[in-house]
């Protein structure tokens, strides 16, 4: 099992923009999110916000609300919400209750808005974007009795997408013979996800 996860708080704008584009950043921590490899926090406040958010009508034409939403918050931890006791308002005092949830929870928040979070109110919470958590949070949590790597193995999948881009059909003729000439140390890159004999593999 793995030895450690990522606590994260995402904000409101951080679901929409997942829910607009499957492709983007957002959906990335979503689908994290889903499949276990981070811990996200919500609490009553958080969640009313969002099924508020994605209702509005001009949402509708992207599908809204999305397939993944239920699950999301199923999946999410729900916890207490905190008493909004910041002396100093924030920009949007609705945004309170999502900087004082990641205090709590002693998690990373990530929104899509920086500047609604002031650095003179965070009192120590981590505030990053989407693209930022996923280039300094999203690190690679080895199994204890397998080389299985739970997380995203990016430089793995920035080979392939080259290899694919230059040399179409180079990949599928790598995968079906048993050439671990692409390997990216320390992983293996024809999969991702394990050490390849080259690299202290099975």
């Amino acid at each position: 099992m793995p030895t450690a996860k990522h606590r994260v708080v995402l904000d409101t704008n951080v679901l929409v923009s997942a829910g607009i584009r499957v492709e983007s950043t957002p959906y990335q921590i979503v689908d994290a999110v889903l499949s276990g490899k981070l811990d996200a926090f919500h609490c009553d406040a958080t969640e009313s916000e969002a099924t508020q958010v994605i209702s509005r009508a001009r949402f509708k034409r992207y599908g809204f609300p999305p397939a993944w939403m239920h699950a999301f918050f199923r999946l999410s931890h729900r916890v207490p919400t905190p008493a909004t006791d910041l002396i100093e308002q924030m920009p949007d005092p609705a945004d309170m209750v999502f900087l004082l949830l990641a205090r709590q929870q002693h998690a990373v928040l990530v929104t899509g808005n920086i500047s609604d979070y002031p650095a003179h109110l965070r009192d120590g919470v981590d505030v990053v974007t989407a693209a930022e958590f996923i280039e300094r949070f999203v690190e690679v949590v080895v199994a204890e009795e397998e080389h299985t790597i739970v997380g995203v193995p990016l430089i793995a999948l920035e080979v392939d997408a080259k290899i694919s881009e230059l040399h179409p059909g180079r990949l599928d003729a790598v995968a079906r013979s048993d050439d671990d000439s692409r390997c990216v140390p320390p992983y293996c890159s024809k999969d991702g996800r394990r050490r390849c004999r080259r690299h202290g593999g099975g």
